[in-house]
């Protein structure tokens, strides 16, 4: 599924842009990762997990970022506490139960408005730990910029 030379998948690419979400829970990297666990046995990937990964920021006021990487598909979450938002990527080489993943998402972040898009392609995430690390802080900085300039926060 990853290589050198494509490192895009084809598949079902759910984005979930959280607003007005609960500032505590945007902290808990423990709920993060319970969150990832969930969606992933929501999606079936129960026994193929091969990566899970959680950053948070030293204080971890700022929030908390974490991936799962399965064989299937992967998900990806970043939480902002101080502008209530986060950002939920999941990708499914097969079909994606995204009202399910929408309704997790919304009640365990106490979203308050969401918007969504679902694409046929994502860029897939490296399986190796530290190169996972480094996608993931990336990926983080991109979606912080993407998230401020949705309402002009």
């Amino acid at each position: 599924m990853v290589n050198g030379v494509d490192p895009l998948g084809y598949g079902t690419h759910l984005i979930l842009d959280g607003f007005r979400a609960d500032d505590v829970l945007l902290t808990d990297a423990g709920g993060v990762e319970s969150v990832l666990a969930d969606l992933g046995e929501l999606m079936n990937e129960t026994g193929s997990v091969s990566r899970v990964t959680i950053l948070a920021s030293p204080d971890g006021r700022e929030g908390v970022s974490g991936a799962l990487v399965a064989a299937e598909s992967q998900l990806c979450i970043h939480t902002f506490a101080p502008l209530h938002k986060l950002s939920l990527e999941a990708f499914s080489s097969r079909s994606l139960p995204a009202d399910a993943v929408k309704r997790v998402f919304v009640e365990r972040f106490r979203v308050g408005r969401v918007e969504c898009r679902i694409h046929g392609r994502g860029r897939l995430l490296p399986r190796a730990q530290e190169p996972l690390e480094l996608a993931l802080r990336g990926e983080r900085d991109y979606v912080r910029l993407r998230l401020r300039d949705l309402l002009g926060a």
